[in-house]
């Protein structure tokens, strides 16, 4: 009977006299939950720390990437809001750029014409002046071969000759008085 006793299993008969398989023995279920806690414990070691210290990393990595993808997208709307603010810049310096050329090309037009209306101004005085000249040359001219040509006519009309410097100055007070 000790032989028996220090067996593990017992047998339970059943209705045909065999053993009843699906009988529940204390002692193979305390085998079994020592079994599992041990596999359990292995696992654990072995496997379960370095799956759930990859899934701690990974899930690291992922939250890291997040936040840099986030910190990216926010760059790249300011790098666009500073974009849109350069480009917007150069709209107003270039319309500045035209504005003032504008105005130079403005400012240059009444200078040449300025320029253009002093000096026309310029070219009408001096001819003018050379027609006022011209003018008093002939007259001059004329006042002369008039005289000279009073003096002829006189000298034939007195029939003498007179001294030609008297009749000049003669015929130059005749000739003021008309």
């Amino acid at each position: 009977m000790q032989d028996q006793a220090t067996h593990a299993t017992v047998e339970v008969p059943s209705h045909n006299g065999e053993a009843d398989v699906m009988a529940i023995s204390p002692m193979m279920m305390g085998l079994t939950w020592v079994t599992f806690i041990l596999v359990t414990l292995i696992l654990y070691k072995v496997a379960w720390r370095p799956i759930l210290a990859t899934l701690e990393r990974r899930e690291q990595t992922i939250r890291t990437a997040q936040e840099n993808a986030e910190k990216i997208r926010l760059q790249l709307q300011d790098m666009e809001e500073k974009r849109r603010q350069a480009v917007a810049d150069a709209e107003k310096q270039a319309k500045e750029i035209l504005a003032a050329a504008r105005r130079a090309a403005e400012e240059a037009g009444r200078v040449i014409e300025e320029k253009s209306r002093r000096e026309a101004q310029i070219l009408v005085e001096n001819a003018e002046r050379d027609i006022g000249k011209a003018r008093d040359n002939a007259v001059a001219a004329l006042r002369r071969e008039s005289a000279e040509l009073s003096i002829a006519i006189a000298g034939k009309l007195i029939g003498s000759n007179l001294d030609d410097e008297k009749n000049r100055s003669l015929v130059d007070k005749l000739i003021g008085q008309l």
